[in-house]
């Protein structure tokens, strides 16, 4: 999603809204859980497991590398033109 809001739609800023969240809902960059390891709120206010998400890792690499002010640049796939269909099969984005 967020390679294909920048390089397809070309957005020019982009943010993550929840960065922590004891539920599962793939919607947080870190999970929390009980000190069993179990999602229960209640007993994750004072001790339990940190745990890191998928998005955390992606999200890192665009803010390591895409630094503010960057632009992005043209890229292709030979014999592809169509952006959809290249972000639908490889997705690649340049910045400069």
């Amino acid at each position: 999603m967020l390679h294909y809001d920048l390089a397809v739609l070309g957005v020019t800023s982009w943010q993550w809204w929840l960065a922590v969240s004891p539920y599962n809902y793939s919607d947080a960059l870190v999970y929390i859980n009980d000190p069993a390891g179990q999602m229960n709120v209640s007993n994750c206010k004072t001790d339990g497991i940190v745990l890191d998400s998928k998005q955390l890792w992606a999200f890192g690499q665009f803010a390591r590398f895409v630094r503010p002010g960057m632009r992005r640049v043209e890229t292709a796939v030979a014999g592809n033109n169509d952006p959809l269909v290249t972000a639908s099969t490889l997705m690649i984005s340049a910045y400069t």
